[in-house]
């Protein structure tokens, strides 16, 4: 996001805290729902 290359991004809200006031974070209601990459693949 730092070099402005996309509109959005989904990250772990400790990167937003990370990068401080390089970017602006903000909840959805569907993240309540996000699984891990590696989540997935454990569940094949």
């Amino acid at each position: 996001m730092l070099l402005k290359e996309a509109d959005a991004s989904v990250v772990y809200k400790t990167d937003v805290k990370a990068a401080g006031d390089k970017v602006e974070g903000m909840d959805f209601s569907e993240s309540a729902d996000a699984r891990t990459a590696s989540e997935c693949l454990h569940s094949l």
